[in-house]
């Protein structure tokens, strides 16, 4: 009915893995009006790679998030500003975040 691609996306906030051998069994799948499918396998695809998001820890920056995957956690962070940031988790955790830019922490997965 068009709607089973955002069924999908929210799928894979809990199974990534799942979500993504649907995706690739269903490569056409239709869409509902203005996704793209291009779109729905980045969405996909960066939960399967970082994991299942981590509400249990928070920052003291408004665009962070921290991921789950195997027992190791990544920290997002995206930093408008022009300088370098230092950004608080509340598990103890400091990131220093590049401005401009996307910085994950572990650096790479």
């Amino acid at each position: 009915n068009g709607w089973g691609d955002l069924v999908v996306m929210f799928h894979a906030l809990a199974e990534p893995a799942a979500a993504a051998a649907y995706l690739d069994a269903t490569p056409d799948c239709k869409l509902e009006g203005g996704n793209t499918h291009a779109f729905m396998y980045q969405w996909i695809q960066t939960l399967n790679t970082l994991g299942t998001p981590d509400a249990g820890v928070t920052s003291d920056h408004p665009f962070s998030n921290v991921f789950v995957k195997d027992g190791k956690r990544t920290r997002v962070v995206y930093h408008y500003g022009p300088e370098p940031k230092t950004v608080k988790f509340s598990d103890g955790v400091e990131v220093i975040a590049k401005p401009g830019t996307l910085t994950l922490d572990p650096p790479s997965r």
